[in-house]
């Protein structure tokens, strides 16, 4: 093991200790591992998971800007290129709070040139073809979906390692070996909708947990 490449940082009640074991490199803000940036700082991890990425996927819509696609091409261009980048942050960590919105407008307005009035509600734009829409991902509505893909995969998958922080955390009310309550039975059923694209009926179902 490379010592000098390793790199590690005091967390949670230890965030305060200076000590540094093992010969590894213990920077003072944020540490990178698996895509991810960790640090005692919230706002400091908001920046480098979030709003980074949020400037990424600016840069990657202004680059086409310049060519004349149509809307469906827009869209395409929104998902592959954009969405596709905020996934995986999106799905192990929680949305800093009006993320969704932000990341919604920047990819409305690339759709719209910058123009003040969008010509398609957006409820249809994220619609189904089959009932008039044009399959456009909101995040909002993606990033829910991968929260609750997580509680199918706790109830699913055999046990693996990474299920122990988890269920020690939920020791008091069984671990996730118990009966999904209903809410949570509802949200594995709105991500199977989700999954299928079906973003129409997603909504509604999403609407009546949240009721």
């Amino acid at each position: 093991m490379n010592k000098s490449k390793k790199e590690a940082m005091w967390l949670g009640c230890w965030a305060t200790r200076k000590d540094t074991p093992f010969e590894f490199c213990w920077p003072e803000n944020s540490v990178y591992a698996l895509g991810i940036h960790s640090s005692n700082d919230r706002s400091k991890c908001e920046s480098l998971n979030f709003d980074k990425k949020l400037e990424d996927l600016e840069k990657i819509l202004n680059s086409w800007k310049r060519w004349k696609l149509t809307l469906l091409g827009k869209i395409n261009i929104a998902k592959s290129l954009g969405l596709s980048k905020l996934i995986y942050n999106a799905s192990v960590l929680s949305l800093p709070e009006n993320f969704s919105k932000r990341v919604d407008k920047t990819i409305l307005d690339f759709i719209w040139d910058n123009k003040p009035h969008y010509k398609i509600k957006t409820n249809t734009l994220i619609g189904d073809k089959n009932v008039g829409g044009l399959k456009m991902s909101e995040l909002e509505l993606m990033n829910k979906a991968l929260k609750a893909s997580w509680v199918r995969r706790f109830n699913t998958e055999v046990d693996v390692p990474w299920k122990i922080i988890p269920n020690y955390m939920t020791r008091h009310l069984g671990g996730f070996k118990f009966h999904l309550p209903t809410k949570i039975e509802l949200l594995v059923k709105e991500w199977s909708l989700l999954k299928s694209k079906n973003y129409i009926n997603g909504l509604f179902l999403l609407r009546k947990i949240q009721s």
